[in-house]
């Protein structure tokens, strides 16, 4: 899977930004997306800094933990399923 593209509290970033898709003012208004580079500059001192931290540390932890429903258990619990990396 690639991480292609995301909106993170309102602003738009993406792995490859088309040039007539690049963020720029409009009416006193921003609009358009920013490429990955400038998510890691925001990442260390925008006002948005931690919502990004914490939708990188939920997109890795979704990414690699799938809660399913145990058919098994009489209570109805969960069951934690991870991806384990490939090991040699």
């Amino acid at each position: 899977m690639e991480f292609r593209q995301c909106s993170i509290a309102g602003i738009a970033y993406a792995d490859v930004v088309e040039e007539s898709k690049k963020a720029r003012i409009v009416d006193g208004a921003e609009v358009g997306m920013y490429d990955f580079n400038r998510l890691c500059e925001n990442l260390k001192n925008h006002p948005t800094a931690n919502v990004i931290n914490e939708f990188l540390t939920l997109l890795a932890v979704c990414h690699t933990v799938i809660p399913e429903k145990d058919e098994k258990n009489e209570t109805g619990g969960m069951h934690i399923e991870k991806n384990e990396p490939i090991r040699k």
